[in-house]
C-alpha cells in the first residue's frame, strides 16, 4: 500500500531491520491514513481570533497545533487559566476576553514553534530559518518573566494560583 511504503521510505535509513520487516509485513487492508489540520501559525492572519458574545474557544478548537508535544499542554493551561478569569472576572463576557487577551499571544508562539519543530523533523527540506518566532510574550503565569529568557524556561517555567487562594 502507498502508506506502508511511505513509512518505510521515512524509516529506512534508521530502523532496525526487525522494525522495516514488522512495517513490510503489516497487512494493507488494517492501515488507515488520517489528515492532520492546522492553522498556519506564520500567516498574516491571526492563529486565534478573540470572540465576541458569550463564548471561547479553548484546545485545538482555537489553536490547533502540529503533534509534537504541546497541544495537549496548551489545552490544559487553557482550561486552567479560563478557570482563573471566571474566578477573577465572574462568568461574564470581561473574563472571556481576558482569557483570550492572555492566552493568544502564548499559543501563537508555541504553535509557531511546533510548526518549525515539525518540518525539521519531518526533513521536508524546507529552509526552516525563514520561520521567524515571534517575540517571548509576556504571561503573567511565568515565573521570574524576563524578555531576554529562553524559550524552553518561558513554556515551562509557569505556575497557576490555586482556585481556592483566589
Amino acid at each position: 500500500s502507498k502508506a506502508i511504503a511511505e513509512v518505510l521510505g521515512i524509516v529506512k535509513d534508521t530502523a532496525p531491520q526487525e522494525v522495516l520487516d514488522l512495517i513490510s509485513g503489516t497487512d494493507p487492508t488494517t492501515v488507515t491514513t488520517h489528515c492532520t489540520y492546522i492553522r498556519d501559525p506564520f500567516t498574516e492572519n491571526e492563529l486565534w481570533k478573540p470572540a465576541s458574545g458569550p463564548i471561547t474557544l479553548v484546545g485545538d478548537a482555537a489553536h490547533p497545533m502540529r503533534p509534537v508535544g504541546q497541544g495537549t499542554s496548551m489545552a490544559m493551561e487553557d482550561a486552567a487559566e479560563l478557570a482563573c478569569c471566571i474566578t477573577e472576572f465572574g462568568l461574564t463576557e470581561e473574563a472571556l476576553r481576558k482569557y483570550e487577551e492572555r492566552r493568544i499571544p502564548r499559543c501563537t508562539l508555541v504553535a509557531q514553534s511546533a510548526q518549525k519543530a515539525a518540518v525539521e523533523s519531518y526533513n521536508n527540506h524546507e529552509d526552516t530559518g525563514k520561520f521567524e518566532l515571534s517575540p517571548i510574550p509576556h504571561y503573567l503565569r511565568v515565573k521570574n518573566f524576563s524578555k531576554d529568557m529562553s524559550f524552553d524556561d518561558w513554556l515551562f517555567d509557569i505556575s497557576f494560583p490555586s482556585l481556592s487562594s483566589l
